[in-house]
């Protein structure tokens, strides 16, 4: 017998230091099984004599933890206690029991316990506890359980009137209804340390935009004169536009477009070579050629008008190369409103 208290201790004593902590609940419900020994005390020299026994057991139960200290467990425990030898032949052996447990530790559960044994007659009876909670899910825990239960009356036929009882049963127990659990540990957040972002490098300031001033009508009039030569605009003799002259023409056509309250005569003019008669009508019909083109790009043909004067109003004098090219020409006359 004292083989198997040390055994049990052992085992005992392994279960508490691998046992998980154990979290308050509500409602529970266990089924456990295990070994029981018997014994009254008499105890012979001769182990042939010894009155002892051991036997199977069984404990269905039901409970509740009212906090995390305190809770009740109420029991049924059918054991059954035989004797090693045939001399004595077997005993069964019930308690119906009420227990009282105390959680002091997480992973400790001691507790007290009282009810009814029965071997041959029901005798009241008590003792003490010591259970284990290993914890696999916050449901559902296994429970090493080692009960000592003493009781009136004798064990086998010739023992001592002093009956006592050792239990260790495994079994598990359930949790009912809301399961508790434990509170996590507060996690404290480390202060962030700010952060100074570098000042921001001042943007380059764009860099004036200077707008050319806006030529005026007198300006632009003297640009359109510049380039009315008549040798640039005709051939010699000829009142047809040559083909090269036509970028000469669209420039004025921008021109005239860019300042649309502007009127104006297109004037034409020629050298003192030839009659006075022919000269007039040449120079007509020049004039009249620049003012087709403009009015056919767009021109208001009300804003234009022309007139030939021949070589009437001459620049510069007819005896040179020179004089007589600069009397050639078409000339805008502008009548600004």
């Amino acid at each position: 017998m004292k083989r198997i208290f040390m055994v049990i201790a052992a085992a005992a004593i392994t279960i508490m230091a691998t046992a998980q902590n154990e979290r308050p609940t509500n409602w529970f419900i266990g089924a456990a099984g295990g070994l029981n020994i018997g014994f009254d005390g008499k105890e012979y020299i001769s182990r042939e004599f010894s009155h002892s026994g051991n036997g199977t057991a069984l404990d269905v139960y039901f409970g509740k933890f009212f906090n995390n200290t305190l809770g009740f467990r109420a029991g049924y425990q059918g054991l059954t206690i035989s004797d090693q030898y045939i001399d004595y032949g077997k005993l069964d052996y019930t308690y119906a029991h009420a227990d009282l447990l105390l959680r002091c530790w997480e992973f400790l559960v001691p507790y007290v316990h009282a009810g009814a044994a029965k071997v041959e007659n029901f005798k009241p009876a008590g003792g003490i506890g010591l259970m284990v909670p290993i914890r696999l899910s916050n449901r559902v825990s296994v429970i090493p359980d080692l009960k000592a239960t003493a009781y009136p009356g004798a064990v086998f036929p010739e023992g001592d009137g002093f009956g006592r009882t050792i239990s260790g049963t495994v079994g598990l127990r359930i949790n009912l209804g809301k399961v508790g659990s434990k509170p996590e540990p507060e996690v404290v957040e480390p202060i962030p340390v700010p952060v100074v972002a570098p000042a921001p490098k001042p943007e380059p300031e764009p860099e004036p935009v200077v707008e050319e001033p806006k030529p005026t009508v007198q300006e632009v009039v003297e640009q359109i004169n510049k380039s009315f030569k008549a040798d640039a605009l005709f051939d010699f003799d000829s009142a047809k536009i040559r083909p090269d002259a036509i970028p000469i023409l669209d420039k004025a056509v921008a021109w005239l477009n860019e300042f649309p309250t502007v009127k104006g005569v297109i004037e034409g003019h020629t050298d003192s070579r030839g009659s006075e008669e022919y000269n007039q009508g040449l120079s007509e019909r020049r004039a009249k050629a620049v003012y087709d083109y403009l009015v056919d790009k767009g021109i208001n043909k009300f804003r234009l008008t022309y007139k030939g004067f021949g070589e009437s109003r001459p620049v510069a004098t007819n005896e040179t190369d020179e004089g007589r090219q600069l009397n050639r020409r078409i000339v805008l006359v502008l009548d600004e409103e």
